[in-house]
């Protein structure tokens, strides 16, 4: 038998086939005619027309294939034949979203649930080979075009691989290739469809994406057929929601005639990416009157009877009397039924007991295990080394301690692996987190003639406490060292190291443009810096990582604790740690926590905001830190540089904390081991650039500052300007209120200089930078550099020694004539307030004597006394701001 395809504007009748069998225990129906430039389908019953169709000229016919001694071809479409009407829409039409729906001939519907599926995602290529359609005996089918009505399509009781028969239809959209299906081999001549990488035969790759259509499932005894878009049939009515919408998330409920909700919903599936597709026609489904069924359309809470239009607009409702919605009494019916069966489940899971916990995530592997200690290993659980030297060891310690500042000859002695006393608090041991959610970092190590030691421990530290699933990689950046331990010795140490990258510069850069280097080719979400000679702390990497996940605009430090330089002693402290600031000189200083920041934390475990960091290790957003303008490249050596990136983050929006459950420790030189001439240029590029007026009292403390040549700052200050950052006034304010602003009046400020004793000035210099009080003041030679020569005579009458911070007040205790320098206190108390007459004479309130020059005042040093009041020049002073 031979059957035609006949074209779009022909009409014709159904046609009946005899029952042939194709290699199954029951035949299955597949109906393929796919449009110009589309991949072959593969699920039964696929009827798609192209919603863009190239104009490729007529198609080959297809062939419908089954078994002898029957051979049935398909010619193309110019041919006619009056059994089958198929409707083509042309070029550029959406495609048919109709189901078909079979029956039997004598009108007894199938039992099994009908089951259109849509592919989600087809290339566009290109014209595809015939099809093969492989059907029954007794089989009518009718497809209806776009503008014509049909009769309902019986088909008597097929099998596709089951016992009972269904029907499953492909109606991909233009653009979009059919899901492949196992159970169905592909037809002969076909091609498979090109991966996600290969390039489609005809033109580029179509990016429309396809809304798949509903599933719609029906029990018996129900018949149902699919008309056109334009004809109505009065039992349901289905609004398609249009292009670019969001799905419909609404249930078909199927409700039989006497308004008993069936069993089992009918649920449709919408894609959440519609294509830009242009508004769809509403489509009609039509079904015998046993069955009723309303469709809503996305987002729309209506009655069943009513619907919203193709454009998703103005409200529709249908007035066709085929179509009832369900009634008040029904819907009634379908809540109790779903109350009921809610109730049931609860019932259930109560007789079962409560739900079992899940198992907790084990901890993840570090990047690197740690091999097993020594007994009595020299260093180990961070306590210190005291070793018993010889006359000739001892002078090799001596020139190591020379040249590192720190004493690698025991360094050397100490196992690369050792391990750290915990430090950190309580709490932090019972933080659990998600390692699937956290980034991964890279960590940044910049040396400069390092010890081989320091440094190999450093990286061994993180390999060893870093999960493996948060590290990227560990890149160290030789900034042009010169030492051959650092050569060929560390390259092969390193080769036998996993995620290590070596990379050297070509000349000295400094440490920022060190830093930076290693940042340029760092792959991971999060910038990690650290120094070259640091011991980690076990789980300080998570903690950093989390607070960036949560909040991206923070720059999140560790707690940073003391190595000691000498013993290699960890002095890790579990106690509530300090935070950065800073003096009017532009030094980095350490503070406790102020009472402010306490009451806004409500854990101990909470992040500590800080005013400024530390500047050596600290971990940030890679995409934050290049929106910040990563580091100011004018600046060389460390130094300054930490103060203006902590000036930038906040002024600029961000957030600069210290995380309680991070701890590292820091091996703190007993001084610069290099030359740091250049640290001075740094700190006047962050004052001209973030500081606003401020600036001058920074050089009222650093008079020679204003002589240091700092390069151009241009590019800074747009920077600045871009990125609409707040004046440091806002900063002084809001994030570091406790920092004293001095007054700075004219006539007040400076060198405080004696008369009778020529060139000589007030002097304080604290042999402790981080203890201020408690030494005496005394007279010295003045040199005109500020610093521990500048006091300042303020309103409220204190002699005050702010050129650190926190700052000294000038007291004279009861009893004694010495002036010891005091904390200065909000309320100035009696023994710390001086009058400053007319005639240069400094009155001591509560004594009611003067200050006077003594050359021999002790230990046959000058030094400030109390004495009586005359009129001697050796008890008068005055301000001198530059030398």
């Amino acid at each position: 038998m031979q059957m035609a395809v006949p074209s779009v504007s022909q009409s014709r009748p159904s046609m009946q086939i005899p029952r042939p069998s194709v290699a199954q225990s029951r035949p299955s129906i597949r109906t393929a005619l796919p449009p110009s430039g589309r991949a072959p389908f593969r699920r039964p019953i696929a009827p798609v027309h192209s919603d863009r169709a190239p104009s490729l000229g007529p198609r080959p016919p297809s062939v419908i294939q089954s078994s002898p001694p029957q051979r049935i071809a398909v010619p193309s479409v110019s041919q006619s034949r009056p059994s089958i009407r198929t409707a083509l829409p042309p070029s550029g039409h959406a495609p048919f979203r109709h189901p078909i729906i079979p029956a039997h001939a004598d009108g007894r519907p199938l039992r099994q649930p009908i089951a259109p599926f849509h592919s989600d995602r087809a290339p566009s290529l290109g014209p595809r080979p015939p099809s093969v359609i492989q059907s029954s005996p007794s089989l009518r089918i009718a497809v209806p075009s776009v503008s014509q009505s049909r009769p309902s399509m019986q088909i008597p009781r097929p099998s596709v691989a089951q016992s009972r028969p269904s029907i499953q239809t492909a109606l991909p959209p233009s653009g979009h290739v059919p899901p492949p299906s196992s159970n169905h081999p592909r037809p002969s001549g076909s091609q498979s469809p090109p991966s996600a990488n290969r390039a489609p035969p005809f033109g580029p790759r179509s990016r429309l994406r396809a809304t798949p259509p509903s599933v719609i499932q029906s029990s018996p005894p129900m018949q149902m057929a699919v008309p056109s878009v334009s004809q109505s049939r009065p039992s349901i009515r289905s609004a398609l929601p249009p292009s670019g919408h969001a799905p419909l998330r609404h249930p078909i409920i199927p409700v039989p005639a006497d308004r008993r909700p069936l069993r089992q919903p009918i649920s449709p599936f919408h894609s959440d990416r519609a294509p830009s597709l242009g508004p769809r026609p509403p489509s009609v489904i039509q079904s015998s009157p046993s069955l009723r069924i309303a469709v809503p359309s996305a987002g729309q809470r209506r009655p069943p009877m009513q619907m919203r239009g193709p454009g998703g607009g103005r409200r529709i409702r249908t007035q066709s009397p085929g179509v009832v919605g369900m009634g008040r009494r029904g819907r009634g019916r379908l809540g109790l039924l779903g109350l009921l069966l809610g109730l049931g489940l609860l019932l259930l899971r109560g007789a079962r007991g409560p739900p079992e916990e899940p198992e907790r995530e084990p901890e993840p592997e570090p990047a690197l295990r740690r091999p097993s200690a020594a007994p009595g290993a020299p260093g180990e659980g961070g306590l210190p080394v005291r070793l018993r030297l010889s006359p000739d060891q001892r002078r090799r310690q001596d020139d190591a301690i020379r040249r590192h500042q720190i004493n690698t000859f025991l360094s050397d002695r100490i196992s690369l692996h050792r391990r750290l006393p915990l430090r950190w608090h309580p709490l932090c041991n019972e933080k659990k987190y998600d390692y699937r959610r956290l980034p991964r970092t890279s960590v940044v190590i910049a040396f400069y003639n390092e010890a081989r030691s320091t440094l190999l421990r450093t990286v061994h530290s993180v390999l060893e406490t870093s999960p493996d699933v948060l590290l990227n990689e560990v890149i160290l950046v030789d900034d042009y060292s010169d030492k051959g331990h650092l050569k060929e010795p560390l390259e092969n140490h390193l080769a036998g190291l996993p995620k290590v990258r070596l990379i050297r510069a070509s000349k000295r850069e400094g440490l920022v443009r060190a830093r930076l280097l290693g940042a340029s080719i760092a792959t991971g979400q999060v910038l990690t810096f650290l120094d070259c000679h640091c011991e980690c702390h076990e789980g300080w990497l998570e903690p950093l990582l989390e607070r960036i996940r949560e909040e991206e605009s923070a720059v999140v430090c560790p707690v940073i604790d003391v190595i000691d330089w000498n013993t290699f002693e960890y002095l890790g402290n579990a106690g509530e740690p300090q935070i950065g600031g800073f003096d009017w000189r532009l030094v980095f200083t350490w503070h406790p926590i102020p009472e402010r920041e306490q009451k806004r934390r409500r854990s101990k475990v909470d992040v500590i905001r800080s005013p400024t960091m530390a500047g050596g290790l600290f971990a940030v957003s890679k995409k934050y830190f290049e929106y910040l303008g990563s580091y100011d490249t004018g600046m060389e050596v460390w130094g300054g540089e930490n103060l203006e990136f902590s000036f930038r983050i906040w002024q600029c929006g961000g957030s600069l904390e210290i995380h309680p459950c991070s701890h590292v420790g820091h091996v703190f030189p007993k001084q610069a081991p290099y030359s740091r001439s250049k640290a001075l240029a740094n700190s006047v590029r962050a004052a001209e650039v973030w500081m606003d007026g401020y600036k001058e009292l920074y050089y009222h403390r650093n008079p020679h500052a204003r002589l240091e040549p700092y390069g151009d700052v241009t590019a800074r200050r747009d920077l600045r300007s871009k990125l609409k950052c707040r004046d440091f006034k806002w900063f002084l304010e809001n994030v570091y209120p406790e920092l004293h602003v001095p007054e700075d009046r004219p006539g007040y400020f400076g060198m405080l200089k004696n008369k009778g004793m020529e060139n000589h000035c007030f002097d304080y210099n604290p042999p402790d930078e981080n203890e201020v009080t408690g030494q005496r003041l005394i007279l010295y030679p003045c040199h005109g550099m500020g610093q521990n020569q500048f006091f300042e005579y303020t309103s409220h009458h204190e002699i005050r020694y702010n050129t650190r911070h926190p700052e000294a007040c000038a007291a004279v205790d009861v009893g004694t004539d010495y002036v010891t320098m005091y904390l200065c206190q909000e309320n100035v108390p009696e023994n710390q307030k001086f009058i400053f007459q007319e005639d240069g004479s400094l009155l001591h309130v509560q004594s009611q004597k003067c200050l006077q020059a003594e050359a021999n005042a002790y230990n046959g040093n000058p030094a400030p006394l109390l004495r009586p009041c005359t009129n001697s020049d050796h008890q008068k002073w005055f301000f001198k701001e530059r030398a």
